[in-house]
C-alpha cells in the first residue's frame, strides 16, 4: 500500500475509533509495526495524531502533551511538581508533595522521589527537604504541603504563614503511618 494511502486510512480508523493500537494497525493495513511506527511518527509529527503507548490518538500533540499528575489527575505546576521512581526505573509524576505522598502510600514499588523547592524552584531529592505541612497558602490539593531545600527557608515560611515544619520522615509518617 501507498504511504500517503495508508496515512489517511490511519487518521480515518483513528478518527472513527478515537484510537487504535499499533497491532490492529499492523493487521488492519497487512504492514510491519516498524511501518506502522515510521508512519505513525511522522502523522504526529505533522500534528494530527498523538502517539501513546502501544498506539495513537486523534489530537495534536501540543494540545494533549500536558503532563498530569499520577494520583489526582492535574496539571503539573512548576513550584509543587514531584517525580517518583520505581525499581524498575518508572516514572510516576505528581503535581505536588501531598499527591507525591499519596502514590507513595498506593504504589509499593515507589520508592525514590524528587520534587522541587518552592521557593527557587530547584530539584531536590524528595529524602533531603524540608516541609511545611497545612501552612495557610493553599497552592495545590489540600492538605497543602510546601517543599524547601533549606531548612531556614521553611523555618521563615512557616513564621509567616504558620504550618506545621517536618523533615521527610515525619512527613511520611503523616500520609503513610507509622
Amino acid at each position: 500500500m501507498i504511504r500517503e494511502l495508508r496515512h489517511q486510512k490511519i487518521i480515518e480508523v483513528v478518527t472513527q475509533k478515537q484510537g487504535i493500537t499499533v497491532q490492529e494497525l499492523t493487521s488492519l493495513l497487512k504492514v510491519s509495526a516498524m511501518t506502522i511506527h515510521r508512519d505513525l511518527r511522522l502523522l504526529e509529527e505533522k500534528g494530527i495524531l498523538q502517539r501513546v503507548r502501544g498506539g495513537v490518538v486523534i489530537g495534536r500533540p501540543d494540545e494533549t502533551k500536558e503532563e498530569i499528575c499520577g494520583y489526582c489527575g492535574k496539571a503539573l505546576p512548576a513550584r509543587t511538581r514531584v517525580m517518583l521512581f520505581g525499581g524498575s526505573g518508572q516514572a510516576v509524576p505528581a503535581c505536588c508533595v501531598h499527591c507525591g505522598m499519596g502514590l507513595l502510600r498506593h504504589e509499593r514499588e515507589l520508592s525514590a522521589g524528587l520534587t522541587v523547592d518552592f521557593l527557587y524552584e530547584t530539584v531536590i531529592d524528595l529524602e533531603r527537604g524540608y516541609y511545611l505541612y497545612e501552612p495557610q497558602i493553599k497552592v495545590c490539593c489540600v492538605p497543602s504541603v510546601l517543599a524547601f531545600a533549606d531548612r531556614g527557608d521553611a523555618e521563615r515560611m512557616q513564621m509567616g504563614f504558620g504550618g506545621k515544619l517536618l523533615n521527610y520522615e515525619e512527613l511520611k509518617n503523616c500520609f503513610i503511618g507509622k
